[in-house]
């Protein structure tokens, strides 16, 4: 994508309500347009909050950062090399290699905790509610799952995955309302469950063409972690899972039948269709290499 659209998006960015600041946003282009490396993108990115001396300022300062970055991964799947650790390029690492910012004797942001990333990450995702932003979805899902398999503190580990796996392939209405009431913050949940049906309506097939893509990327991107990880505790129970709750391989199985029954509904779209089918192959890649 030409240079011109990242200066294009980022524009709109910094004419929004509450805007990054210009030394994030020309961080990012500098970096997309190779003309600084990673290390020196992440200090001028953090900068503003590097010169801050104000505990009380801080924690929004983050918030921003860290949308504009996730915001960025979502619209920007190319540049996922540079903002997250698959290259030298890498952005997210390179923050969290910064020294801490110490204040007084204080310190005020530990980089290598990746302070409030993961629960920016989480907000943005169930804020975009809308089946026009489900590219973004993906994306983000794709860049989140990429950065699951390194071992940095304060990122999102796969296990971040449950949500994404329950939604697309085992939960049903009934959980959905049940779980609408107990945990309201979750409210989107009920836009997005996942319906295991024989006869396809409109709203099961929109329902499935939003869930079954992000899913995917987890094992696309993290098929092996997930695939070799056992009794990590899952949060969410219920549905059409009648087994132990926790990753296993009975329930990699499981996912795996349920992706194929989806490649199988000719009232699908031949895309959703497709990423079932790459799914499936995936996973038949991860089993081979972890038995080989």
């Amino acid at each position: 994508m030409a240079t011109s659209s990242y200066e294009a998006f980022m524009s709109k960015k910094l004419a929004e309500k509450f805007p990054p600041r210009k030394n994030e946003t020309d961080a990012l282009l500098a970096l997309f347009g190779e003309s600084i490396n990673a290390a020196a993108a992440a200090t001028q990115y953090t900068s503003d909050i590097i010169s801050t001396q104000m505990e009380k300022d801080i924690q929004a300062k983050l918030w921003r950062i860290w949308i504009l970055l996730q915001n960025t991964a979502a619209q920007f799947p190319e540049q996922h090399e540079k903002i997250d650790i698959l290259s030298n390029l890498n952005m997210v690492a390179a923050i969290s290699s910064l020294p801490d910012h110490i204040v007084n004797g204080k310190v005020l942001v530990r980089w290598s905790d990746l302070p409030v990333f993961s629960s920016q990450r989480r907000e943005g995702l169930f804020n975009w509610d809308e089946s026009h932003m489900l590219t973004q979805r993906i994306n983000l899902t794709a860049f989140t799952a990429k950065l699951s398999t390194h071992s940095l503190d304060g990122a999102p580990s796969f296990t971040a995955s449950e949500t994404d796996f329950w939604i697309a392939f085992e939960q049903t209405t009934d959980d959905t309302n049940k779980l609408d009431v107990a945990k309201r913050e979750l409210h989107l949940l009920k836009y997005y469950c996942a319906l295991y049906i024989v006869t396809l309506d409109k709203a099961a097939i929109q329902q499935f063409e939003a869930n079954v893509p992000v899913a995917a990327q987890w094992i696309l991107f993290a098929g092996m972690e997930i695939y070799n990880c056992e009794e990590v505790t899952l949060g969410w129970s219920g549905g059409l899972w009648k087994e132990a709750p926790g990753f296993s391989k009975t329930r990699w199985n499981f996912w795996k039948e349920r992706a194929r029954w989806v490649s199988e509904q000719q009232k699908l779209s031949k895309a959703t269709r497709e990423v079932a089918e790459k799914l499936l192959e995936k996973t038949d890649e991860v089993e081979m290499a972890a038995h080989s």
